[in-house]
């Protein structure tokens, strides 16, 4: 389990630390921020973590989030919004096949 979270934070941080990896951003919703990368980005697991034309959900446990409020923030602060309220963040990831894509979206609620 702990495998799970540390992949989605290593994938989180070399966006932070590599945004050019980024090919679009979207922030379609209030609370939603959704990342595209390349599928030929090197990601431990990501047959795991980035299952193929499917949705793998995870909620975020609370000591996690509270670990990495600033990287959660950051992501906000780049969409040109204030970083909403929140009891809880959703981590969606998937491999979009068709488009060449690895999405992670982040899910404050």
């Amino acid at each position: 389990m702990e495998l799970k979270y540390d992949s989605i934070f290593q994938v989180l941080n070399r966006i932070q630390h590599d945004p050019k990896i980024v090919i679009k951003s979207k922030s379609p919703y209030q609370n939603v921020i959704q990342l595209f990368i390349a599928d030929d980005t090197e990601i431990e697991h990501a047959d795991v973590f980035f299952p193929a034309n499917k949705l793998m959900v995870n909620r975020l446990p609370d000591d996690f989030i509270k670990n990495h409020r600033a990287l959660f923030k950051t992501y906000w602060e780049k969409a040109g919004k204030p970083l909403p309220n929140f009891a809880e963040i959703w981590a969606t990831t998937a491999h979009l096949k068709r488009s060449n894509t690895y999405l992670i979206e982040l899910s404050f609620e």
